[in-house]
This record gives C-alpha cells, sequence and structure tokens, in this order.
C-alpha cells in the first residue's frame, strides 16, 4: 500500500467509509491510501462519483479498498487500472489521521 496509510480516527472507530463509483475516464490507477475528490456527477445507479485529487483541491477523503471485478481480474493488480471504471471504499472521517512518506521537497 503507498500514499496515506489511516492510523486511527480520534472521532469514531475505525472511520467513516462509504461506497463510491469511478468513471471510466481517470486517467490513472487509484488504489488503497489514493486521496479522492467528488466529481459532481453520479453514476447510473445513483452512487456519486469520485476522481484521484489533485494537489490544492478539495479532497473527500482516501481509498481504503477497491471493489474487485471479478470477470477481468488479474492477481497482479492493486487497484483499479486507469480507464476502467469500477467502485472505491472512501474513508471520509473529518477526524481520521494517516501517516504518508515524504521526499523532504516542499
Amino acid at each position: 500500500m503507498s500514499g496515506f496509510k489511516f492510523v486511527k480516527d480520534i472521532g469514531r472507530d475505525g472511520g467513516s467509509v462509504q461506497r463510491y463509483h469511478v468513471d471510466s475516464g481517470h486517467a490513472s490507477i487509484l488504489a488503497a491510501g489514493d486521496h479522492v475528490k467528488l466529481t459532481g456527477t453520479a453514476f447510473t445507479d445513483g452512487t456519486a462519483e469520485v476522481d484521484a485529487a489533485a494537489g490544492g483541491a478539495v479532497f473527500l477523503g482516501v481509498i481504503v479498498a477497491v471493489q474487485v471485478d471479478y470477470s477481468s481480474e488479474t492477481l497482479n493488480e492493486q487497484g483499479l487500472p486507469a480507464s476502467t471504471a469500477g467502485y472505491v471504499y472512501v474513508n471520509q472521517s473529518p477526524t481520521a489521521q494517516y501517516e504518508v512518506s515524504g521526499d523532504g521537497a516542499t
């Protein structure tokens, strides 16, 4: 797992995890530890959609899991590949605390 690693939630046990849809138009792999933002759209089943959040964006939370699509799953996939629609589970608790590695740059 790379990116943000959940440590604890000072407001709840385990945080607040919700299921979101990712449109096939996303440009990079999305995996546990990535932070995401709401896109302002919803999938046909009514599920709100998210995409990767760039620096400076208002982000919703951190992906904690990716729903596996067994019809095309390969055992070496670590997330939702680029240009692939699917579902992710996002910890959106405002009191969640994370660890993240940095490279020493600003």
